[in-house]
């Protein structure tokens, strides 16, 4: 009797361990395809749209575009609606682009599919003037000097900000510029920062908010004489932008069997998907 009972403890044991590991992104599930929306958009470029079905229970792009959808994005009176690119197989306009300090709101209609709809406040602008470069800022590890670059930033008072930071170097060889290690020289800074899977050094405004922060990176030493020396990219990220980049650096599809699946953000009405947009300010230092 006793085997008999270790017997079925088993099999239940195993059946609870095989429900567990199947992950599921999406945490609302029905038996209804919708529609999964994606927009990254900046300031620089002409935001692109991709439409694609979804299946609620995996919530990938493998199902094919949709290319037959109307596409909008309405800031105030201003509608501009976006044509399909059979090439990129995503939904642009031309030179239209993302405004800082603008709201936008996204409605994406195709036929047979519920009505997505989807909304963003646009970043203002960052301020990055006085932002230096400095040859010897110190000796390293192994007894070298090495230079900084002091960006100068000034946060924006009374909303939360939130930052992606992007360095480059000047390769006069390919004269082209090449992306380089970012690294603060600040412990508090340093240790408030997060770095991704994808590389990005994001950063919130929670030391510094509302006021003028000078925020010191690690440069090559040697680079006084060339023109131009390096190029600083500060993205200032809408909420929704930064979230969502945090949740999909914390989903783990292979998680411990009694650990709940992360959630990949997702703020578009009646579908899946993203719609956040960024502000970016280049600085080059000659």
């Amino acid at each position: 009797m006793k085997k008999r009972r270790l017997f079925f403890s088993t099999i239940i044991f195993l059946g609870l361990i095989t429900s567990c590991t199947k992950k599921l992104p999406l945490g609302n599930i029905n038996s209804q395809i919708r529609l999964t929306v994606n927009m990254l958009g900046d300031n620089l470029q002409s935001p692109n749209v991709k439409v694609t079905l979804s299946s609620p229970i995996n919530g990938t792009d493998s199902f094919p575009p949709v290319p037959n959808a109307k596409a909008y994005i309405i800031s105030g009176t201003d509608t501009a609606k976006l044509a399909y690119d059979i090439f990129f197989k995503n939904y642009s306009l031309g030179t239209f682009k993302l405004q800082p300090s603008t709201d936008y709101d996204l409605i994406v209609d195709a036929p047979g599919y519920p009505l997505a709809t989807s909304m963003l406040s646009m970043p203002q602008i960052i301020d990055l003037n006085g932002t230096v470069f400095k040859d010897s800022i110190g000796i390293d590890n192994q007894g070298f000097p090495v230079g900084g670059v002091d960006i100068v930033l000034k946060d924006p008072g009374i909303v939360r900000n939130f930052y992606r930071f992007t360095f480059f170097t000047w390769n006069t060889s390919l004269s082209e510029w090449e992306e380089a290690s970012l690294d603060f020289v600040d412990a508090d800074i340093a240790n408030a920062a997060q770095r991704n899977q994808n590389g990005n050094v994001l950063l919130k405004d929670d030391l510094f908010n509302g006021s003028t922060q000078i925020i010191r990176l690690y440069a090559p030493f040697g680079f006084a004489g060339q023109n131009p020396k390096f190029k600083i990219l500060v993205d200032n990220l809408e909420s929704n932008y930064y979230y969502y980049l945090q949740s999909i650096d914390n989903y783990e599809p292979s998680g411990g069997i009694f650990q709940e699946p992360a959630q990949i953000l997702t703020n578009i009405n009646n579908g899946v998907g993203i719609f956040a947009g960024s502000t970016q300010t280049e600085f080059i230092i000659n």
